[in-house]
């Protein structure tokens, strides 16, 4: 086979290939032409190179379904048009068909109903899978197949995507509320005079808007013959000067950008809640309209809108626009720190300070809250949009010069937030300064709230100190009470009650401000718990010692054979009677607890030392003690 045969053999397979994808087929299935819409398509189509189906020629699809909440409710959709290369092209209809019974009367041996059916038809026109000329929908109430009411209608044309002539609209959006709309757009900006009728139960408002441009100029709205909304909307240099055509200056954006008009203004405006009501019925409109091309929107903009100016940021407006995702999320996270602690470890306290705290946090919240709507323009990059210099930096200026906060006895303090003055014209300027402004008032509110946990610490310590304090007391004074005390420190026991209990106690208490104090009184309390634990024990040791140093011998005079006579005599009425009582004498008028505890335990050694000595060698021992002129002296003999 020759280079020539090979070649026109290659290129016939090509060929065939070619013609084999390109080969019209059938479709006759099931189908989901847009996300939610299921049912029949009757269709042709060929394969492209990739394998995907191209649909080519006349489409149909058909829908039938029951409603799930009610059984009686039937609903039937049905498409037809044309496609050329996968593209909408030429007329197409979409008809969908709600019918269900309605029970009027029910008898004992009779139903009376009727079969109630709504049709909606829309007629539209495509050019490449793009809509285009006349577009037209009706909706229509059948009673007993018998046309009775006509709840929904639409006319208008549609040129290189914009709605450019006139509109023509009627709508009920239920039993109660319907909406008449008559206008007229230019290249999808609506213009001139646009009247609406909006009826509510019995009440009808007629509202009338003027446009030029896409610019809104003017609204009043009228109840009966009652004038009660009457706006003149203000706006820029630079809309105005789009307006004077004369001028030759247009920086206007020139495309429907939204269905309500703004020119910077706030959303709480009265300038946009004026046109809320009606504006209902317009996106009401275009959800109807393309509810079978879900994407044209979003791809492709508003068919038909208001227009805006431009306003094109200084490098000033760029900087600040990029610092500001940063700056509010700062803010943002320092409120969210002040209402954790509130919330946490200051939930409890009590301190006055804490409400009015509470009231600017709710207040940071709620403006943090209001300006989500402002953050998603600026992370869109669509303050540009927006004339920042007009009634924007107006109401951020009422919304943020100022905080007035409620405080525990109901008074208002009010916190101002003073701007630069070269930052009070320029809505970005603005915002960032009064936010850097709110950051320090943060920031000093966590310093105020340190103290505040400092004192509540202090104030739980002082509480769980005073009530571990009075429980000691309690005891102490149980063990005073209930205690019986040999004579010889009777004395001892009262100076501990009187000078210490009734005198020393009170006055520590009444300075009782820290852990310090407390220390001390414990101290003191566990000093005369100790010392009346000691002192009921040493009349019990005494006797002991007592019957350690006495033997009984037989006494010749009085033929007693159990007579007692002191053994130690001498070292015994030196530290048993003389240094004991002595020191006891001391101690039962100290005034300071450390010696009287000191003293306490001193005597308690004596008795030990006796204890220890009453079998030793101590006549060396009792030369010193006699030599020992003072208490001191004596203790250090006997090494105690």
């Amino acid at each position: 086979m020759n280079l020539y045969t090979k070649t026109l053999t290659a290129c016939l397979l090509f060929l065939a290939v070619q013609l084999s994808a390109q080969e019209k087929r059938s479709y006759d299935s099931s189908y989901q032409p847009i996300l939610g819409q299921s049912g029949h398509a009757r269709f042709t189509y060929y394969l492209n190179k990739e394998g995907k189906r191209i649909k080519e020629g006349p489409f149909q699809f058909q829908s039938k379904k029951r409603d799930s909440l009610n059984p009686s409710l039937f609903i039937y959709e049905e498409w037809k048009g044309q496609y050329a290369g996968n593209k909408k092209q030429g007329t197409w209809t979409y008809k969908k068909t709600r019918q269900w019974v309605q029970l009027e009367d029910v008898k004992e041996w009779d139903v009376q109903y009727q079969l109630k059916t709504e049709e909606r038809i829309i007629k539209a026109h495509y050019t490449n899978d793009l809509p285009d000329k006349e577009w037209e929908l009706i909706r229509t109430v059948f009673l007993n197949k018998e046309a009775v009411q006509q709840t929904e209608k639409l006319k208008t044309v549609l040129q290189n995507q914009r709605i450019n002539g006139p509109i023509e609209l009627y709508y009920q959006m239920d039993s109660t509320r319907s909406g008449r709309v008559s206008g007229f757009a230019k290249n999808g900006l609506m213009d001139s005079v646009w009247n609406f009728d909006i009826r509510k139960g019995d009440s009808l408002i007629r509202e009338q808007r003027q446009y030029k441009k896409g610019f809104l100029l003017s609204l009043t709205k009228a109840f009966q013959s009652d004038t009660i909304t009457n706006l003149k909307y203000p706006l820029s240099q630079l809309i105005q000067a789009s307006l004077n055509e004369a001028s030759g200056e247009d920086q206007a954006v020139n495309l429907p950008v939204s269905l309500s008009f703004s020119d910077g203004y706030p959303r709480t405006s009265e300038y946009l809640l004026a046109q809320k009501d009606a504006n209902q019925y317009l996106e009401e409109m275009l959800r109807q309209l393309f509810q079978y091309d879900p994407g044209y929107i979003p791809t492709n903009g508003l068919p038909v809108g208001t227009n805006r100016g431009f306003y094109v940021l200084t490098q000033k407006e760029k900087n600040l626009l990029d610092k500001w995702p940063d700056l509010e999320y700062s803010y943002r996270e320092k409120v969210n720190t002040i209402k954790a602690e509130l919330d946490t470890s200051l939930a409890t306290a009590n301190a006055p300070a804490l409400t009015w705290i509470r009231n600017w946090t709710n207040r940071q919240e709620y403006i943090l809250d209001y300006i989500k709507p402002w953050n998603n323009i600026l992370s869109r990059k669509e303050i540009e949009y927006y004339y920042r210099k007009g009634e924007l930096i107006k109401y951020a200026r009422e919304l943020l010069d100022r905080d007035e906060i409620r405080k525990a006895d109901s008074s208002i303090r009010t916190i101002e937030y003073e701007v630069p003055v070269f930052s009070t014209t320029d809505f970005l300027s603005y915002i960032s300064s009064n936010f850097e402004l709110r950051k320090q008032k943060a920031d000093s509110i966590l310093g105020e709230l340190k103290g505040i946990s400092r004192e509540q610490a202090v104030s739980r310590e002082k509480q769980a100190l005073i009530q571990r304090v009075n429980a000691l007391k309690k005891e102490v004074e149980e063990q005073l009470k209930d205690s019986s005390y040999d004579a010889s420190i009777e004395p001892l026991m009262a100076h501990l009650k009187h000078y210490f209990m009734e005198m020393e106690y009170p006055r520590l208490y009444e300075s009782f401000t820290n852990s310090m104090v407390a220390d001390s009184i414990t101290y003191l309390l566990e000093s005369v718990q100790m010392i009346q634990e000691i002192a009921v024990r040493l009349p019990v040791r005494s006797k002991r010692i007592d019957s350690l140093y006495t033997i009984y011998t037989f006494d010749p005079f009085t033929f007693n054979d159990k007579f007692p006579r002191r053994i130690k005599k001498k070292l015994y009425d030196l530290i048993a009677v003389e240094l004991y009582s002595d020191l006891l004498k001391q101690i039962s008028i100290n005034p300071s607890i450390s010696e009287v505890r000191t003293g306490i335990r001193r005597l308690y050694d004596i008795q030990e030392r006796l204890l220890f000595l009453h079998d030793k060698d101590t006549r060396k021992l009792e030369r010193k003690l006699r030599k020992g002129s003072s208490i001191q002296d004596k203790l250090e003999v006997i090494k105690v």
